[in-house]
Parts: structure tokens; sequence; C-alpha cells
């Protein structure tokens, strides 16, 4: 039955085990030896540099990678291809993301003064005392991107990290990603790097990625998702280069009411499930009869999904559906969650 890919919490009595229990599985869970794996892996990195990187990729990813074969060529970049209509949705895509981050600099440093290297702002020192102080808000010299791949294709995560650091004026820009067995890159990433004018990229994925990023890549500072290799290489190299942070498993909550199609509400939660599956989707109703639709609709997708295996697991372990009193109930649960989208 479709209804059995997610379990639903009624809270329109008030709050219940099944809710205390979703709320206390939300943690970020670490497996015996994890630590140790990723330390190897740093060390070997540091130690023996694109070396031992390269016989990561070729353990993990493309067993007939060679050190040079690493670097993506501008031929590579070049010949790139997609469809017109993913293209047109790469380019709307960035176009979005600058205009959001646009918009977020000019507020963050509204009344500063803009300088060539970047903002600042000063007032004269209390009476008493001579000179002046502020701040200044420079940007990284050399920042790396970390691009799931592999298995899965995410521009997506070329265009929400790149863009911000392309804002804020960060003269240098790489990206690592996994590369597929055969050793090319998934041709939408390689499209939004080259539409962002990215042209240093690199073929590697995990711990050593992150690694290479931190020693011979020589960034200040490293943003993007990974698995929790990537989230502990992070962890364990936290003070000695700038990082975006430790990202748990991929989480949605979606609020739903009849005022919007079925299709979107369970695209919106499939779409950010799809990565692991030990990601979590909610969906918050306070129409009972509605979810019953989403959740057809869901089953209805799932059935022409690539990943449907990961998708399925997330739901049927690590997902529910919410149905709260009413729609201000519905946003107080949603709040309470707070979740990553």
């Amino acid at each position: 039955m479709a209804r059995d890919l997610l379990g639903i919490i009624d809270l329109r009595e008030g709050r219940s085990i099944l809710w205390e229990g979703f709320l206390e599985s939300r943690t970020a869970q670490s497996s015996p030896g994890l630590a140790d794996v990723v330390a190897a892996t740093l060390k070997g990195v540091r130690d023996h540099g694109w070396d031992y990187a390269c016989e990561c990729v070729r353990q993990y990813d493309a067993p007939e990678m060679t050190v040079d074969g690493m670097r993506v060529t501008e031929e590579e970049l070049a010949g790139a291809e997609v469809s017109e209509t993913e293209l047109e949705a790469i380019r709307a895509s960035i176009a979005r993301v600058r205009h959001f981050h646009e918009a977020q600099l000019s507020s963050l440093t509204a009344g500063w003064q803009r300088s060539k290297s970047g903002y600042d702002w000063s007032i004269a020192t209390l009476p008493g005392s001579s000179g002046r102080e502020g701040q200044r808000l420079l940007p990284a010299r050399r920042a790396g991107i970390y691009v799931p791949g592999g298995m899965a294709s995410y521009p997506s995560s070329v265009i929400m990290n790149a863009v911000p650091a392309l804002v804020a004026g960060v003269a240098e820009l790489v990206i690592c990603t996994p590369p597929r067995a055969d050793g090319t890159l998934s041709q939408a990433v390689l499209v939004a790097a080259r539409e962002l004018g990215i042209n240093q990229m690199v073929k590697c994925g995990g711990a050593a990625a992150i690694s290479l990023m931190a020693g011979q890549l020589a960034c200040d500072v490293i943003a993007g998702p990974g698995n929790r290799y990537v989230a502990e290489a992070k962890r364990q190299l936290w003070g000695r280069v700038g990082l975006d942070g430790f990202a748990g498993p991929s989480e949605v909550t979606v609020v739903y009411d009849s005022t919007v199609p079925a299709r979107a509400a369970a695209l919106d939660l499939l779409t950010q499930i799809e990565h692991a599956p030990n990601n979590e989707g909610v969906l918050i109703v306070w129409e009972p009869e509605v979810a019953e639709q989403v959740i057809q609709m869901v089953h209805s997708l799932l059935e022409q999904a690539t990943r449907r295996e990961v998708m399925e697991c997330s739901l049927l372990n690590h997902s529910a559906v919410v149905i709260a009193k009413d729609r201000n109930h519905a946003l107080e649960l949603a709040n309470e969650l707070a979740p990553e989208h």
C-alpha cells in the first residue's frame, strides 16, 4: 500500500510518544571505526599527496584513474553538453541564486564603505582616546567546493556553493567531486561549473577530497554537502581550515494544504531524500484527506525514479506524515523541527 511508505503521526489531540520518538531520532549517527578510517585517509593524503588521493579514487570510484587524470581538462569542460531544457534550468538557477545572494550582501553591508579588497566601517573611539575602530569584511582568497557525485548528479551543489562565493568576491574556486566508474563526471555538473567560469576541478571524493582541498590545493575555506566520511573529515580538520559546518543526513519538511497540487508537494519531498537511505522527509498537513493524495503521488513518482530503492528506504525508516490541528499548529511544528530544507 502507498500509505505504508510513510508513517502517520496524528497530533490533533496533542503531542504523542510517536512525535517525541521522531524528534529524538533526528541526530547525526556515527559508526564504529569511522573516525579511524577518516584519520588514516587524512594522514595518507597529508603525507603522500596526490598519489594517495588517487589510490582512494581508484579504490572507491574509478579503478583506472591516474594522477594526471584527476584534474578536469579544458576540453572536458568545453565539451560538456546537456539538453536545452537542462541548460535553461541551470542558467535560471544560477540567476535566482545570484539575485538572492547579491541582495543578502547588500543587506549585510548597508552603510559600509566598499573598497577594492572588501567592505569596512569605522567609528571614532570614545572621548579620552584617539583613533578609530571598526570592522573589515574580506573575501577568502581561495575556496574549495565539495560536490557529491558518483551515482548521482548534483549541479545544484555547484550553484548553491559557488554563487555565494563569487558574489562575495572570492578570487579562486576549486571543485572536488567523485568521478563515475569510467572516470567521467556528470555533464550537468561540468556545465554548471563552466557557466560560472570555474575551471579548476578535481576528480576526487570523500575524505581524500577534503584533505586535498585543505592541503595540496591550499583552500582557505571548504564548503559543500557530502556523506558521513566528508562530514567526519571536516570535523577532524576543524581549526586547520575554514569550514561551513558538519552536515548530518539531508532533511526536508513540506507544509502542505489543498491549494497546491499534490504532485508539487510529493516532488519537494522526494527531491531532498534521494541522496541517501538515511535522509529524512516530513509532510505536515492539517487536512487529513489531502495527505492521502500526496502519499499516492509519492508512490506514483517512485515507480519512475532511478533512485527508488534509496528513497523507499528513507521514506520507510526516517520519514513521516504529521497531521496538525490547524495551519498555525502546522507552522509551529515546522519551526520545532527546524529542518535543513
